[in-house]
């Protein structure tokens, strides 16, 4: 994302769902829920956080990210 004011950051998942929360304070979990449906397994499942940190770039007048996560549906 440097080309939009926020080097060192990027995109490492694409945008098909959005979900915005407003948090307070260093940490912050979410879950997924995720049906019991035999042919999501194996199926992955890619996420990453954006926080609008003010000041610290030019994206959205600061934004950090966070690295990507890979995670898999079922057990094998």
């Amino acid at each position: 994302l440097g080309f939009l004011g926020a080097p060192g950051c990027g995109v490492r998942s694409s945008l098909d769902v959005l979900n915005a929360w407003v948090v307070a304070g260093a940490t912050h979990s979410y879950s997924l829920p995720v049906p019991n449906d035999p042919l999501l397994a194996n199926f992955h499942v890619f996420t990453m956080a954006l926080v609008l940190q003010p000041g610290v770039n030019q994206l959205f007048g600061g934004a950090i990210t966070s690295n990507g996560i890979d995670g898999k549906i079922g057990t094998q």
